[in-house]
C-alpha cells in the first residue's frame, strides 16, 4: 500500500507505562523522529500509554500529544473507545513495536480508515525452521486477510530473516534498520569517581551486567558464575555488579545474601548514571537465551569492555569474536570460566579488545545513522 500524500494523522503506541524506563528511551527516539517528519508534513502526532504516570522529559517537552489508551486485542471491551480515539483524531498512520506480526485488530483498522500500520520489531523470537505448509499458510492468511502490517521493521538482519523465514512475510514489506546509541564518553577521572563511591580500589578486577532484573536475562546464572569465581581463584579481587530494577531483584538480593557475597556481587537497582557505572568497570558479562539486538551490549563496548556473551540472535553481529570480545556456550558455567579466564589473566588484553569495541560501536551503531536511516524509511515507505 503506498501513500503518495497524507490528509490525516500519526499515532504512536507505547506498550508499558510513560515512566518505565529501560530502553524505552530507544522507543522514544523513534517517537521523536516519527513527529518531526510528521509536523513537517502538516500533521498531528499522538502518543497512548497504557498508563501515564510522569512523561520522559524530552516527550513533555516535543510537540506530540499524549493521552492514556490501552491498545485494544481483537474482542477488547476497550475497541469502541479506541475506534472513536482514531476517528476523531483523524488517525491514518500508526506506528507500533513488538506487537504480534498477524492480527485481527490490523484488519479491523484499516477498516476504520488507518491506511498505514508499522511495526518495529526488537523481539528475539525464536529462530527455528516452519515447514512449507505452515509457512503457505501464513501466507495466505496475510495476502488474503489483511490481517498483518503494512511495514515491518528489523532492529537487526537476525530479526529480518525471522521475519521472512519464519514468518513469512513478504520481504517487500520488510525492512532492517540497526540499532544505534548515544557513544559512552570515556573518562579515567569518571572511572576514579564511580570507584570510589563504590568502595573499589585501582586493582580490583569489575565485572558488569545491566537489564531488567528476571530471570529470564540470567541474572542468577552469574550470581552462580560469581561464586565459581570466588572459590577457584580467592586471591584475585573481583567486584560483580548489576544495574537495573526489576521483578525478581529482591530474589537475587537474597540469593546474594544467603551465600555470603554480598561484598562480592552487588545488584545496584535502577541506575540513571550507567554510562559512569560502565566506564568503572573492566568486562562485561551478558547471559540472557536470546536478543534481537542488545543495546546493554552495544553500551558495553561503548564504553571500552570486551563483553562476554553467548553467540545468539542479534549477538553475532555485534560481537567480533576474538576482537571486541568472547563467545561462551549459552549457560555453560564451565566455558565462561574458561573464556573468562583468558581475559582476567591478561590486562593488556583486556584492554586491547575494550579499545577495539568502542571503535566498533562507533562506526557501525552510531545513533545518529540510525536516525537517518529511519526517517529515510519512513518518508520513502508514507510520503514518496
Amino acid at each position: 500500500m503506498e501513500m503518495k500524500h497524507r490528509n490525516g494523522n500519526v499515532l504512536l503506541v507505547a506498550n508499558y507505562e510513560s515512566d518505565v524506563g529501560y530502553a524505552w528511551w530507544l522507543m522514544e527516539n523513534f517517537w521523536i523522529q516519527f513527529s518531526i517528519i510528521a509536523f513537517n508534513h502538516n500533521m498531528e502526532t499522538y502518543l497512548i500509554y497504557p498508563k501515564i504516570n510522569k512523561l520522559p522529559k524530552h516527550i513533555h517537552e516535543s510537540n506530540i500529544n499524549c493521552s492514556e489508551l490501552t491498545f485494544p486485542t481483537y474482542r477488547s471491551h476497550s475497541w469502541n473507545d479506541f475506534e472513536r480515539f482514531i476517528k476523531k483524531n483523524s488517525i491514518e498512520i500508526v506506528y507500533l513495536s513488538d506487537r504480534p506480526y498477524i492480527s485481527n485488530v490490523y484488519n479491523k483498522l484499516h477498516k476504520i480508515g488507518v491506511k498505514y500500520i508499522i511495526n518495529h520489531d526488537h523481539s528475539p523470537g525464536t529462530k527455528t525452521t516452519k515447514s512449507q505448509i505452515i509457512k503457505f499458510f501464513r501466507q495466505n492468511i496475510y495476502r488474503n486477510k489483511q490481517s498483518h502490517c503494512d511495514c515491518y521493521i528489523a532492529v537487526s538482519n537476525y530479526v529480518y530473516n525471522k521475519l521472512i523465514n519464519i514468518v513469512g512475510l513478504d520481504p517487500k514489506i520488510c525492512h532492517v534498520i540497526v540499532n544505534g546509541i548515544y557513544p559512552v564518553t570515556r573518562s579515567k577521572s569518571v572511572r576514579k569517581k564511580i570507584r570510589d563511591e563504590l568502595n573499589f580500589t585501582s586493582d580490583d578486577i569489575v565485572v558488569v551486567t545491566t537489564g531488567r532484573a528476571c530471570y529470564y536475562k540470567g541474572i542468577d546464572f552469574l550470581i552462580e558464575f560469581a561464586g565459581l569465581t570466588r572459590s577457584k581463584m580467592p586471591n584475585i579481587e573481583f567486584k560483580f555488579i548489576h544495574c537495573g530494577g526489576g521483578p525478581d531483584l529482591d530474589d537475587f538480593r537474597k540469593r546474594i545474601q544467603n551465600n555470603n557475597m554480598h561484598n562480592y556481587f552487588r545488584c545496584l537497582g535502577h541506575c540513571s548514571n550507567v554510562g559512569d557505572i560502565l566506564q568503572g568497570a573492566d568486562l562485561a558479562i551478558h547471559a540472557s537465551p536470546a536478543e534481537a539486538c542488545s543495546l546493554a551490549i552495544l553500551e558495553y563496548m561503548s564504553a571500552g569492555l570486551p563483553v562476554l556473551a553467548p553467540p545468539v540472535g542479534g549477538n553475532l553481529e555485534q560481537i567480533i569474536d576474538g576482537k571486541t570480545g568472547l563467545f561462551y556456550k549459552y549457560r555453560d558455567i564451565d566455558d565462561l570460566y574458561n573464556k573468562f579466564c583468558v581475559l582476567v589473566s591478561d590486562r593488556q588484553l583486556m584492554e586491547k579488545m575494550g579499545n577495539q569495541a568502542s571503535m566498533h560501536v562507533a562506526s557501525h551503531f552510531n545513533l545518529s545513522t540510525m536516525n537517518s536511516k529511519f526517517c529515510e524509511l519512513i518518508k520513502s515507505v508514507i510520503f514518496s
